[in-house]
């Protein structure tokens, strides 16, 4: 059976990052320095502003929620690692 569009797409992108090693570390690790980052902001806005944590309660359970869709919706075609960054993009939107 021929590979179909999105197959031969992923395909592309794979070789894509393979021909660029370097580029793809130096992304990897800018998205760890940033996710650092961003845990350092939201712990030190987490002690600065007096009720966030209540405030931030709905989103902790909608993304909570999307975790567990994303387990009991996992088809074979569907990694769990794109399905569930599709829907936590959904959570700040």
């Amino acid at each position: 059976m021929p590979a179909e569009w999105w197959e031969r797409a992923l395909d592309g992108w794979r070789g894509w990052w393979a021909r660029h090693a370097g580029f793809a570390r130096a992304v990897v690790r800018v998205q760890q320095v940033a996710s650092i980052a961003v845990l350092v902001v939201g712990v030190v806005a987490l002690v600065a502003v007096p009720r966030l944590a209540i405030g931030l309660v709905p989103a902790l359970f909608m993304t909570g929620c999307l975790l567990v869709i994303g387990l009991l919706a996992r088809t074979r075609t569907v990694g769990l690692r794109p399905l569930l960054l599709l829907m936590g993009i959904s959570v700040p939107w």
